[in-house]
This record gives structure tokens, sequence and C-alpha cells, in this order.
């Protein structure tokens, strides 16, 4: 079975994974989780979170860097229950 955009959990997958935290998350539902692989992700606006969600890094921890570069915050999270496991 073939992958459709966003599968990021599915196994063979990640050729379909979104190309930026931003657009996976705004295409995640209640309960889902974002992975998230290693590098440095450098944003001109901030990445909103309004769902309950768990943005997950898949390397080790710190190998994800959200970076505003001064200029923006890098998450917003107005819902409970985020979990935000291993980006910094």
């Amino acid at each position: 079975m073939g992958c459709t955009r966003f599968e990021f959990a599915k196994p063979g997958c990640w050729v379909a994974a979104a190309t930026n935290i931003a657009d996976a998350v705004a295409v995640a539902v209640n309960g889902d989780t974002v992975l998230v692989t290693s590098g440095v992700y450098r944003l001109t606006t901030q990445i909103s979170i309004s769902k309950k969600l768990t943005l997950k890094s898949v390397g080790p921890k710190g190998s994800a860097i959200i970076d505003g570069g001064g200029v923006t915050r890098g998450l917003y999270v107005s819902a409970g229950g985020v979990v935000v496991d291993g980006l910094t």
C-alpha cells in the first residue's frame, strides 16, 4: 500500500512526510504524534499548536532545533495536553 501525504509514522513513508513542522501540525488531529527529524528548523513565523498532540524528535534529545532567529518565538501552544519531546 502506498503512502499518502503526511503519513510520517508509517514505515517507509518519510518520502511523503511534510517538509516543515508547521504543515505537519496543521494536518494533525487531536491525539496525533508529529515526528520531527534531526535538523535546524528556521522560522519566520511561530508554529501555533491549538490541538492536543505530541511533537517528538526522532533523533537524540536536542537534535531537532526550532530557531526563531530572535525574530519570532518557536512555538505558541494554546491547547491543553500538548507534549514537546526532544526538541530544543
